[in-house]
């Protein structure tokens, strides 16, 4: 039986986004008139700041079956945490500039654009305890422990996808980009394939 501790960490860089806002919106002035030069590798450097961040813990009650010939199981605890991240893959964006006369910038992003990690483990955040291991001859092995790591790590990721890291990331892109582009002057309608944006 596992139980998840889930903390969510949002990394959000709004104060930077009015800095790379000015940075990348490059105005030049034509008689009075501003006209703001809007690039798609601007826009899509935008979208790499969001990134969502989920510190997520595990531990697991582990029994060995003993053999036909031993008395007892064995058992040992697993305790697991570690940092998973979701960010956005910029390759499988789309993005349309507006049109003439128009202020609305297009951008979809294909199925699979949200990437979520592999939990990030430091040395110290596994832990083994061995509660019992009584038989002599069929002790719990390094093989039990990695398959024990193994199944944390895929109940950490699995815990992150059901908290909605998926989600979460595809709104903070989203938020990351409307802002940026309403500092520009633009409309942003943005749309992830397969993922409801609220």
């Amino acid at each position: 039986m596992s139980k998840y501790v889930v903390s969510i960490v949002i990394a959000a860089v709004l104060g930077a986004v009015i800095a790379v806002g000015v940075l990348y919106g490059l105005s030049r002035d034509k008689g009075g008139k501003t006209d703001v030069i809007l690039a798609i590798d601007d826009i899509k450097e935008i979208a790499q700041l969001a990134t969502v961040e989920y510190h997520i813990s595990t531990f697991f009650d582990r029994k060995k079956q003993r053999q036909w010939y031993e008395w007892l199981d064995a058992r040992f605890i697993v305790f697991l945490k570690g940092v998973i991240k979701g960010s956005v893959d910029l390759n499988l964006a789309e993005v349309q500039l507006p049109a003439a006369g128009t202020k609305t910038v297009s951008i979809k992003f294909k199925k699979g654009a949200v990437i979520v990690s592999n939990p990030e483990i430091g040395r110290d955040d596994i832990r083994f305890i061995t509660v019992s291991d009584p038989n002599v001859i069929n002790r719990i092995s390094d093989a039990d422990r990695n398959r024990a790591q193994g199944d944390a790590i895929a109940a950490l990721k699995k815990a992150a996808t059901d908290a909605g890291i998926v989600e979460k990331t595809a709104r903070e892109a989203q938020i990351l980009l409307t802002k940026f582009l309403g500092g520009l002057g633009y409309t942003a309608k943005i749309e992830f394939e397969g993922i409801q944006l609220k």
